[in-house]
């Protein structure tokens, strides 16, 4: 594995996090951010930088990962820099900052009291390119090293979200139950509900498979999407497994007044509370 361009500082011990690649951070106001370039692993291939955001409670002995945050962006390009989105090349840091997830995160667990949480974001290029060919089709596999770079505790649980085209990878990811969906408890669609007929049936397998999943789809007024989150709204609250809701948490949806690309910027935070709320409570 090859990391490049993050210094780690000396008040942050390697040991401390047992990350392996741990030597390659740097610390943030409200966060630190180890990055690595790629993955080269037995049996996993990742080729762009995946991104972690540990909070600074980590630096106490015996910290160790029990949730885990998966967030995922969508197309490059789409929300460009001038319009306060993200240039094909921005690195995982740029890419977090110019949608406040690092802020939003930190505020997250803050307010939710749950420190032993970090935050994961594997960039990928193009139009969900790497998402696509390497990500979907690895998924458990990604987890599973994930957990094993940080030391996660046995039975960590995790939380999904995702950006605009990065929908269609969650239900695609999802869906595939040799991916190992059972450790997700929650699903967060930010103006990410496209082309909801073609990935329907997807979501329909998410909650046969994982029935405590708690989903919520934040969608711009007017646009596709806001057709795309009632239909799976209307299709999974509607769903049953004998005489009983299939999902033990109905589908929660919600419109935005914020253009597309400041949606994550608007609504990750209050999302994220909520479904750390759903789920470790319930």
């Amino acid at each position: 594995m090859t990391v490049s361009y993050l210094i780690f500082p000396a008040l942050l011990l390697a040991s401390q996090f047992g990350f392996a690649w741990s030597s390659d951070c740097i610390r943030r106001e409200t966060a630190t951010i180890c990055v690595t370039e790629n993955i080269r692993h037995p049996g996993l291939r990742y080729d762009a930088p995946i991104a972690m955001v540990i909070p600074h409670a980590a630096a106490e002995v015996g910290w160790r990962p029990t949730q885990i945050v998966l967030y995922l962006q969508g197309f490059r390009g789409v929300c460009r820099a001038s319009d306060g989105g993200v240039d094909t090349q921005a690195s995982p840091e740029q890419t977090l900052k110019i949608f406040d997830v690092i802020g939003q995160f930190s505020r997250a667990i803050s307010a939710a009291s749950i420190s032993n949480t970090l935050l994961v974001f594997p960039v990928s290029y193009g139009q969900n390119e790497n998402y696509k060919k390497q990500l979907i089709g690895q998924f458990g596999k990604f987890t599973e090293w994930v957990e094993k770079e940080t030391d996660a505790v046995t039975g960590v649980r995790w939380h999904i979200a995702g950006h605009s085209g990065a929908g269609a990878v969650i239900s695609a990811a999802l869906s595939r139950q040799a991916n190992g969906t059972e450790k997700f408890d929650s699903v967060i669609l930010l103006d990410a509900t496209y082309s909801m007929g073609s990935h329907l049936q997807e979501w329909r397998t998410i909650a046969r498979n994982q029935r405590n999943v708690f989903i919520e789809s934040v969608y711009l007024q007017g646009s596709s999407t806001a057709a795309g989150s009632r239909t799976l709204q209307a299709e999974l609250n509607a769903l049953k497994t004998g005489n009983e809701n299939t999902l033990k948490h109905p589908v929660s949806i919600l419109a935005a007044r914020e253009a597309h690309c400041k949606i994550p910027n608007r609504h990750f935070e209050t999302l994220l509370v909520k479904a750390f709320d759903k789920t470790t409570n319930f």
